[in-house]
This record gives C-alpha cells, structure tokens and sequence, in this order.
C-alpha cells in the first residue's frame, strides 16, 4: 500500500472509499474497526496504518472528495481504481471564471479601499468552505437550496456584503479571510490577541482538547455499547450517575473522530482525563466497568479488562 492509491474498506456500518495520504510505522493512532468504532493502536512494522482521504459517495456511481481523513489499518484496505469524480475539472474552470468576474466587479465598485478589495484566490477558498458545508452540515442549507454549488455561491455574495458594508447581514462566516483592516477581520485580533495554554491534557501542555491528544487508551466504543445494551446486571456494577453521563458524552465525542466540538464535549473530555489519573489503577469488576463507562483503559490493560467481564459473564451464566 503507498501513498496516492485509492482505496476502499468495509465496516459494519458500510463500504467506504478514499486515497492514501500517506502510511505509518510508528505512533500511536485512533483507527476505524471493522465494526464501525474507533481503537487506538500503536503502529509498527507489522501492523502499519494508512491516512486515508474519504471520498463522499453521491450514489449515482460518482465521488467526491473531502475534507475529512482518517486512519485505517492497511490489512483492512484494498486497492481499487481511480473513482469517478463528478465534473471536477470542468465545474472548477467554470467555478474560477464566474469568481474571477464577480472579484473584478467587485474591486471595480469599491476602488482603492485596501480592506475592502479581494482576488479570486480568497474567493475560491469562500467557495470551497460553502462546498464543504453543503456537504457536511446539511441542517445549516436552506431549503430552497439544491446544490453544493448555489449554496457555496451564496456564501461568496455573503463575503462580498461584508467586504463592501462592513457588516454581516447573518451569521459570521470567513472571518479570518477578510483583510486585515476590515472592520470585521480576525487577522487584526490575532495581532494582539494570544491564545491562552490548553493545559491539556495535564498542567502546563497545550495541545488540542481531544480524545485522541489523551494520556489514556480509549476503550472501544463498539464493545462497551454491546455491554451495556446486552449486559445491564454488568453495567450496574461500576461507575454511577456521573460515569452514566460520561458515557453519553463521550460517545458523542469519539463519534466525531475524538474533537471536541462545544464546551459540553471539551468539559467531559477534560473531566475524563481527570478521572483517569484517579483510576487509572483500578483493576476489579466495579472499577473495569466504571472505566469502560469513562471510555478508557486502565494501567492492566484492554485484556485484563474483557478477561474480567468474561469472568463475570461466566459466573451469571451459572
């Protein structure tokens, strides 16, 4: 398997299609499992994982390609042909030139103003984030709209207001392309503004409050479902109403490739790394089971954990 091939793999939750962006040996990864969830695995010579572009299905026998990516163990992919992509090449040339006239237009009327000019680059890049929402947030497109392309086109007109009257007529969007003078610009703020450390995931780091910037192994999300829907006596053995909630929470979380995405979700990942350093120990049925509701894997292992559960599915076999 090499970088640039496509490729497609096959969960319990269906058959998906992407290119390889590149292949790794080393490191720590959160990759998808044949049943649809995510494990965290460490690469190696023998188990390598590949960071795989997804390709969106259109189901009319065409793809087209995302912004989103993700990390697969190259024994789960299998090569495949270049997908046939849906007037790529002929709606981007098509896309440039109607971008070009309306930047052209647009500079036309406002002149010399610095902060209130643009080019086409800036207008594609408008472009391609309308493409990508269409895509991947359906719920925010209107429903008078029925394409990618008309609702990317009206996130550019949307730019282009700002751009001329300083103001949004809706929600802020694509702040940090408009120029640096403008009055609604974020490249100003960023000047003057620094971001405070993340002190994540312990005091005095600052990466990303993520899942997958943890200390701790994620448990797999597919097995503590199946526990908890096929198994309650077991899941009433550990954790309490807080684990319960946690549990919610962090399902929601790992489902969106670990990132945190509103401050509920940035709250449970913080508090389960909190948690973790408390229980991190804990090897008996009540405490295995708390940290499967904590989505975690304690210091004896993901084996000792199943080994536990098995035994006490045994014993209530009896």
């Amino acid at each position: 398997m090499n970088k640039g091939d496509y490729v497609s793999w096959a969960t319990r939750k269906g058959r998906y299609v992407g290119q390889v962006e590149s292949v790794n040996n080393a490191g720590k990864h959160q990759v998808v499992t044949s049943s649809g969830g995510t494990e965290t695995i460490e690469a190696s010579s023998s188990e390598t994982v590949g960071i795989v572009r997804v390709y969106v299905n259109n189901e009319d026998g065409t793809y087209t390609r995302s912004d989103r990516r993700v990390a697969v163990r190259t024994k789960m992919l299998r090569k495949i042909k270049k997908p046939e992509t849906k007037g790529e090449q002929k709606a981007s040339a098509a896309v440039k030139k109607t971008l070009k006239e309306k930047a052209e237009k647009h500079n036309a009327d406002v002149g010399n103003v610095a902060s209130k000019r643009t080019n086409v680059r800036t207008l594609s890049a408008v472009f391609d984030r309308g493409v990508g929402a269409y895509q991947t947030n359906p719920g925010s497109v209107r429903p008078t709209v029925t394409s990618a392309e008309q609702w990317a086109y009206a996130r550019v007109n949307s730019f282009l207001y700002v751009l001329r009257n300083g103001r949004f007529r809706g929600g802020k969007h694509d702040t940090d392309l408009l120029p640096a003078g403008h009055p609604q610009s974020s490249k100003s703020k960023q000047v003057v503004e620094k971001a405070p450390k993340t002190n994540f995931p312990k005091r005095g780091d600052d990466k990303k409050v993520s899942l997958r910037n943890s200390e701790y192994d994620q448990f797999p999300l597919a097995e503590a479902q199946k526990l908890k829907e096929e198994w309650p006596q077991i899941w009433k053995r550990g954790g309490n109403i807080l684990g319960n909630t946690q549990f919610t929470r962090l399902s929601k979380v790992h489902s969106q490739m670990g990132e945190a995405k509103t401050p509920t979700d940035e709250k449970a990942v913080r508090l389960r790394e909190a948690w973790s350093a408390r229980h991190y120990k804990d090897f008996r049925l009540a405490g295995v089971i708390a940290q499967v509701k904590w989505l975690m894997v304690g210091s004896r292992g993901l084996s000792h954990m199943r080994k536990v559960i098995s035994d006490e599915k045994a014993r209530l076999r009896k």
